[in-house]
């Protein structure tokens, strides 16, 4: 099964759900990186093996056109409307039907919303 760090924009409930399924979800505050800028916390997701949970659009930036390009793998939540439970149900469904690109893929982005969800593959481009 899939290692996850919640960022801290993460509701409780989604962790606690996620958990409950058998993930092993750390998250940025019990790791102490609350607060610190998104290249730290994508590079501790990225050397714990773990797929970044959030809703901060700018990760996808980092993994495109920073440092870390082409390295890291996020579930981007995009929900015009904030329905915990519905949101907890859909991560699950789509960490299982994405289980394989995130292992076979390093700079993969899910983007999730309302009733569906969209994949960037974002590889390193080589000169």
């Amino acid at each position: 099964m899939l290692c996850l760090l919640a960022d801290e924009n993460i509701h409780v409930d989604i962790i606690k759900a996620l958990k409950k399924s058998g993930y092993d979800v750390a998250t940025v505050k019990e790791i102490k990186l609350d607060g610190k800028p998104d290249e730290v916390i994508l590079a501790k997701a990225n050397s714990e093996k773990r797929i970044l949970i959030t809703a901060d659009k700018d990760f996808g930036g980092i993994i495109e056109h920073g440092r870390l390009a082409g390295k890291g793998r996020i579930v981007l939540l995009r929900y015009k409307l904030l329905n915990i439970p519905l949101i907890a149900k859909d991560v699950q469904s789509v960490l299982k039907e994405v289980e394989k690109d995130f292992i076979d893929d390093p700079g993969l982005i899910v983007v999730l919303s309302e009733g569906r969800y969209r994949l960037h593959h974002h590889k390193v481009k080589r000169s």
